[in-house]
């Protein structure tokens, strides 16, 4: 990295780096000089209200006051722990006796992102399930789920902290169908994991499910994952929860620091700093071992900050470029593992690194990136604990499967069919011409400094599609020089959705979907998951256009590997590449 200097503190293996030939560095090492000093002694008062639960951290007003103070449980979650310990285990004998050989866990956000992490980062543990997260709506993806299974011998979880999440209840009632078929007791099939008194709760108590985990009230989903949530899942998989509950108690007793000590406060100004410079373009590099904690990093940062107009936009899986093709809009965040030697960075931005000698390391990283998050939306203002912005698509997506129920119908926006078998609709701020081409080149055309662009696809999880996104990332970041973000769909609904509907207004998007054949019936419902999957690209197409924000819904045909192939061609004979 040219010449980097840093300021370390070798105990947190943390170092923030910036370049000293960037401007920005000798701003920022005066400050942080500042910071290291406690001159400034607003950030060790901060640490010290946070832990007192001082509500007005964040808001003075009453209403506001009262729901922040039943989201703060996640500050001690450490003297939690052992009363979480006895359930678990007593959980895990049970599943050994059974002979369970698969897991499910069914679950949006919160609820599925941290499980998804650990199960992404292990794999499959000897003597233990095998363990999926299902976490969306797509046909395809649940058919090839599905088709792994030993419906004998599965478990289910399902995790909802409001228990009225349409995606996991759907999906619930497709497998309990489907169990009951070959069982006399489905209900020994599932687990749920819930607050008190939910919808779920309710449900998993009635039907007499194997196990009914209710998780304090006082943590909201982004923030559970130290929780039944995250540890649930965690320890049907096979993973040593004694020691991530050890590691994180580390980071929480280390987090109590005053803020030069204090890893939290370190991550926090360092982010702070690069927000006031005009810097909100958080670029994750991190080693490819652990890459699934930037996901739920992702979705801390941008439902927690995006919101008022304001917030940090999280780039999460972007690949590495040449420093020529980043605006100044760019700062970045590097997570190594072990040191890890091939993870670049890009010289001349601001670089603040992690290193990760342990896996089980990542169980104190959720404290540090919690209350890092909480301490940034002090600063810029906002309330870290609520996302007003995400019942706008989910309102969008009821009146449509609504209205499917009474004409069969959900969009009749969609122009008709091209010749290459395109259907697509453009928000009222992109030119209206029946041309895909000439309303991408619309949608790209006035693409100013700060602006990013957001790929978002309701497609199967399928390595093609990926490989795809990076390649319209890197065509886009190379002509364009903004930055680029992508989601699968309904995931990122959960996860992002909020920030780009409700944080700066320079996101533009493109959102995806296709045709299916098999469409997968929901039981007990009169809409497929096809259905459903559409009506939520559709619902949060018109949420982002009512938002003022550029938006293109292109329906790819059947075969939607050629026509995502043929959509990449479109864009780069649009940007002349």
């Amino acid at each position: 990295m040219g010449n980097p200097r840093a300021g370390s503190s070798p105990a947190f293996g943390t170092n923030i780096f910036m370049p000293e030939k960037s401007p920005a560095f000798f701003i920022l090492r005066e400050k942080m000089k500042s910071f290291m000093n406690l001159e400034d002694s607003k950030w060790t008062e901060l640490i010290d209200r946070l832990w007192k639960k001082d509500v007005t951290i964040w808001s003075n007003d009453e209403n506001v006051k009262k729901t922040i103070a039943n989201r703060l449980g996640w500050l001690d979650i450490h003297l939690k722990f052992e009363s979480f310990k006895k359930p678990i285990f007593d959980f895990l004998k049970k599943l050994k006796e059974k002979g369970v050989t698969d897991a499910v866990l069914l679950g949006m956000g919160g609820s599925s992102l941290c499980p998804y992490m650990w199960s992404k980062i292990f794999g499959h543990l000897p003597k233990y399930p095998t363990f999926y997260v299902l976490d969306t709506t797509d046909p395809s993806e649940i058919k090839k789920i599905e088709s792994k299974l030993n419906l004998d011998t599965t478990l289910f979880i399902v995790a909802s902290k409001s228990g009225t999440t349409i995606e996991p209840n759907s999906l619930y009632k497709y497998f309990y169908n489907l169990v009951s078929k070959r069982s006399k007791h489905p209900n020994n099939h599932f687990v749920a994991i819930t607050d008190e008194g939910t919808p779920l709760a309710r449900l998993a108590i009635d039907e007499n499910f194997l196990a009914l985990f209710i998780n304090p009230k006082d943590i909201g989903g982004r923030y559970s994952a130290l929780s039944f949530f995250g540890l649930v899942p965690a320890t049907v998989m096979g993973i040593e929860v004694e020691v991530m509950i050890k590691n994180a108690k580390i980071m929480i007793e280390k987090c109590k620091r005053e803020a030069k000590e204090n890893p939290a406060a370190k991550l926090a100004f360092f982010i702070t700093e690069n927000l006031k410079k005009g810097r909100d373009k958080f670029t994750f590099l991190i080693s490819e071992k652990i890459f699934p904690f930037a996901l739920w990093v992702e979705q801390l940062l941008a439902e927690s900050t995006g919101k008022d107009g304001k917030g940090v936009i999280p780039v999460v899986g972007e690949p590495l470029g040449h420093p020529y093709e980043y605006g100044d809009d760019r700062f970045f965040i590097k997570i190594s593992y072990n040191n890890d030697q091939t993870l670049k960075s890009v010289d001349n931005f601001p670089i603040f690194s992690i290193n990760i000698k342990e896996i089980y390391e990542l169980a104190g990283e959720f404290f540090r990136w919690e209350m890092a998050t909480a301490m940034i939306s002090h600063f810029i203002g906002i309330n870290p604990f609520d996302e007003p912005n995400v019942i706008e698509s989910k309102k969008n997506t009821s009146m449509l499967l609504e209205r499917f129920k009474k004409n069969g119908k959900i969009d009749e926006t969609l122009g008709e069919k091209d010749d290459e078998g395109f259907r697509f609709v453009a928000s009222s701020n992109i030119d209206l011409s029946k041309d895909l081409k000439i309303a991408l080149k619309s949608f790209f055309s006035d693409i100013k400094k700060g602006d990013y662009v957001g790929l978002l696809a309701y497609l199967p999880y399928e390595e093609k599609i990926e490989t795809g996104a990076i390649q319209f990332r890197e065509i886009v970041r190379k002509k364009k020089h903004c930055a680029t973000v992508f989601g699968f769909g309904p995931r990122y609904l959960h996860s992002t959705g909020q920030q780009h509907k409700g944080g700066p207004p320079t996101g533009r998007f493109i959102i995806l979907t296709r045709e299916e054949k098999n469409m997968v019936e929901i039981p007990k419902e009169d809409f497929s998951f096809w259905h459903l999957q559409f009506a939520q690209a559709v619902g949060d197409f018109r949420a982002l256009e009512a938002k003022g924000r550029k938006v293109i819904h292109i329906h790819l045909p059947v075969n939607f590997f050629q026509g995502f192939e043929l959509f990449l061609e479109k864009v780069k004979e649009v940007l002349e590449i």
